[in-house]
């Protein structure tokens, strides 16, 4: 009982370390994410022809049974993006941003839809309950992606240019040209290697968020909207 508290302890200390010492990317991404959406949402008209593509794209994979609302097709989908996000914001961001973009002006542009039906209460309903794991997990998903571009980028750095600094992994007295490759490896994957951690943290939790908003999604949101909505509205 005490290592498995001890490993807790330590997997959680991880976890912080992570999350507070990538804050800014985190941040800067949400920022990205919320401003997106709002765009989606008060310029709705003018992405009309920009966004139905994606929308009929969605609804057909919806009725051709590619997409069902079930916990492990909402996961599987989920996943896939979410490692999409991922690989994406790690091949020099680009693509990795214009994921979450999409995905945020999609939830903006359905809001401006529903809200066009005085149904915006509901709408807000249907995305919350499980969106309060999933957009978080796409943020963090993305984040991750990021600081493993950050210590790819650094890692070959220092293998062009050695911080020989870290000259404790290497005799205390040396000749710089009898350093080995492997030893450079050594040096620099010492230095940066905790970025590479973190990225896998990052992912891994995002990973967590979205089995959890999958579940949520499936079996909670909707009976739970259609539920409150009622109770207070009448009938959807």
């Amino acid at each position: 009982m005490t290592n498995i508290k001890n490993y807790l302890k330590i997997i959680g200390r991880e976890v912080k370390a992570a999350f507070t010492e990538n804050k800014y990317i985190i941040l800067i991404i949400a920022a990205i994410f919320i401003f997106t959406a709002l765009i989606g949402f008060f310029f709705a008209a003018n992405l009309q022809t920009l966004m139905n593509p994606v929308v009929q794209t969605f609804q057909q994979r919806i009725s051709s049974g590619q997409v069902t609302l079930t916990t492990h097709s909402l996961y599987y989908n989920n996943v896939i993006a979410t490692l999409t996000i991922y690989v994406g914001s790690l091949l020099m961001g680009v693509f990795g941003i214009l994921a979450i973009i999409v995905n945020a002006l999609l939830i903006g542009f359905y809001a401006a839809i529903y809200n066009a039906h005085n149904q915006i209460i509901l709408y807000l309903l249907l995305i919350l309950p499980h969106g309060i794991f999933e957009i978080p997990a796409l943020v963090i998903a993305s984040s991750g992606g990021f600081v493993m571009l950050a210590f790819i980028i650094k890692f070959l750095i220092n293998l062009i240019s050695p911080d020989y600094t870290y000259t404790e992994i290497f005799d205390p007295v040396y000749n710089q040209d009898k350093i080995t490759l492997k030893e450079t490896l050594k040096m620099s994957w010492r230095k940066n290697g905790k970025m590479f951690k973190q990225s896998i943290i990052l992912l891994i939790v995002a990973v967590v968020l979205l089995m959890i908003a999958a579940f949520v999604e499936a079996n909670i949101t909707k009976p739970l909207a259609f539920t409150i909505f009622k109770y207070f509205f009448g009938s959807v």
